[in-house]
């Protein structure tokens, strides 16, 4: 969302497919961009005649795939979600096909968000139209296999011929990705920071002079492990208030587990906000610390806006977080560490405040400032 200014400053028009219905009312939106709502209710209802009728597209996708013998089982035990995700691709791609038929192609820039399902779709629409460029980000979920528990991430292979230019929103994510392309694919890998704008730090804030305020901002699912914050939280002895933003599957659990808090641990629970109410609340409140014990991440938007504003993080070594947790903007925790360890590092950075409000900011200006990250994507994107 944050790259929909500088997208549509630097092209002449920006057409957005979602292929989901928004759980709320779209945003405002430059002038120059148009939200297409054509993908979001085809019609599905087909999926088995869309296969076969399409059986030379499938094999293009699933044969360079399925080579070693622990592919084909892990493919065959999955074979249903896997042609149900193949079928809907191609739908979409039809849809598309039809949505672009009186459009000139020859000049327009396909950018796909995550390196995932929609990238058959494109694929599919390839072999029917002539695409000028097709490019695409990577994150966590749409490149590590070990995010999902049945089966690889499907097809890298098609999906990496597929694409023109992979950008890489970390660099754990690239090193990943590095290993597994096939030489004559490596350059079309590339490093791509996301970002965030960055905000006006200068207005008063909201202070409790008696606590520690101690901010987390996620899903509350296995892998963040916000769930498990109290386990940290009961080892502190410190004076703190707790405030969580995001719900989720767990979020019954989390609460039940709060009972067990020692009475110097105070308790907000948020649950579903906008963007725009966490950035508010970090605007006017003092924050003393975002607390992040995730064991799976790419490079999260949330740690952005927080040292945007000033808050250091303390956060759990997973993924691409060594990339912005460390000397000059938190501290970074070994992914072994126990709760008991974690709440050890938690209470150093709270007591010692060992960064000014102002070396993080500008450790957050020169790393993730959008306005810089963006811009350079974006010239990336246009050059060739």
């Amino acid at each position: 969302e944050n790259e929909i200014k500088y997208l549509s400053e630097a092209f002449e028009k920006v057409v957005i497919f979602p292929v989901s219905k928004p759980t709320k009312e779209y945003r405002s939106i430059p002038n120059n961009v148009v939200i297409d709502d054509s993908l979001i209710n085809v019609d599905t209802s087909k999926k088995k005649l869309t296969i076969i009728s399409h059986l030379l597209f499938v094999l293009k996708v699933v044969t360079p795939a399925s080579f070693k013998l622990i592919r084909v089982v892990r493919f065959w035990k999955n074979a249903r979600s896997i042609m149900d995700i193949l079928s809907t691709s191609i739908i979409r791609g039809k849809s598309l096909e039809k949505r672009l038929k009186n459009t000139d192609l020859s000049n327009v820039i396909f950018y796909d968000y995550w390196f995932i399902n929609s990238i058959f779709s494109i694929g599919y629409l390839k072999t029917k139209r002539s695409i000028h460029k097709f490019v695409c980000r990577a994150h966590r979920y749409d490149i590590y296999d070990n995010n999902w528990s049945t089966i690889n991430v499907p097809f890298f292979e098609y999906r990496i011929k597929t694409v023109d230019e992979l950008y890489l929103i970390s660099k754990d994510g690239y090193n990943y990705i590095r290993n597994r392309t096939p030489d004559k694919f490596i350059q079309k890998l590339k490093l791509s920071y996301l970002g965030v704008s960055k905000p006006n730090t200068n207005q008063k804030k909201i202070e409790d002079k008696d606590k520690y305020v101690i901010v987390s901002c996620a899903r509350v699912g296995d892998f963040k492990r916000i769930h498990k914050i109290p386990l940290v939280l009961k080892y502190l002895e410190l004076p703190v208030k707790w405030i969580h933003f995001g719900d989720g599957p767990l979020f019954e659990e989390l609460k039940k587990d709060l009972k067990k808090l020692p009475e110097n641990i105070e308790v907000e629970l948020m649950g579903h906000v906008t963007n725009y109410d966490i950035l508010d609340f970090y605007k006017n409140t003092s924050v003393n610390v975002l607390l992040s014990i995730s064991l799976s991440e790419g490079l999260p938007v949330s740690m952005m806006e927080a040292i945007g504003h000033g808050i250091p993080v303390v956060a759990v070594n997973a993924g691409g977080i060594s990339e912005i947790v460390g000397q000059k903007s938190g501290v970074l925790i070994p992914k072994s560490a126990s709760y008991k360890e974690i709440a050890g590092y938690l209470n150093d950075c709270l007591k010692e405040s060992l960064l000014t409000k102002k070396e993080i900011i500008d450790y957050f200006d020169v790393h993730f400032n959008a306005e810089n990250n963006y811009t350079n994507f974006i010239q990336s994107i246009k050059a060739n």
